[in-house]
């Protein structure tokens, strides 16, 4: 947040492992990600334009996924919100995030909205990939 009055707009509240890890097209997307949500919740989630309290918790997910919580502190999603309808950043969102193998799920109650964003296992940019090995010549006639 480069404008100083955008970033006294916000309180964080962090909680990261250093067994979150992403790659570069993952950062790319999730640098692209975290804007729009925080974009979002400048929009919406207080009316008053008091402070905003987002949450950002990452951590070890199932299969050696990562998984991205992000809560915000507003209002929450309407209750007649249909994504599909009034909600194109959230669908852009989806999107770029589908593009890398990842998914999202959203959530919104009185207290704010939820993104849980779970993002496929990296692979290691040292692993040590090995062919199957093939015996062209034996057997073949």
């Amino acid at each position: 947040l480069v404008n100083t009055a955008l970033r006294d707009r916000f309180s964080f509240s962090l909680k990261l492992c250093s067994a979150c890890i992403v790659d570069s097209k993952q950062a790319s997307t999730l640098a692209f990600v975290v804007s729009e949500i925080l974009i979002n919740a400048l929009q919406y989630a207080d009316p008053t334009d008091g402070r905003i309290a987002i949450k950002i918790a990452c951590s070890p997910g199932r299969d050696g996924k990562t998984t991205l919580d992000i809560c915000d502190d507003g209002v929450g999603l309407p209750r007649d919100f249909e994504e599909w309808i009034d909600a194109m950043g959230i669908m852009v969102i989806r999107f770029r995030l589908q593009k890398i193998g990842a998914s999202m799920d959203l959530g919104s109650d009185d207290l704010g909205v939820s993104y849980r964003i779970e993002f496929p296992p990296t692979v290691s940019q040292n692993a040590n990939f090995q062919a199957p090995l093939s015996n062209f010549g034996a057997g073949v006639h």
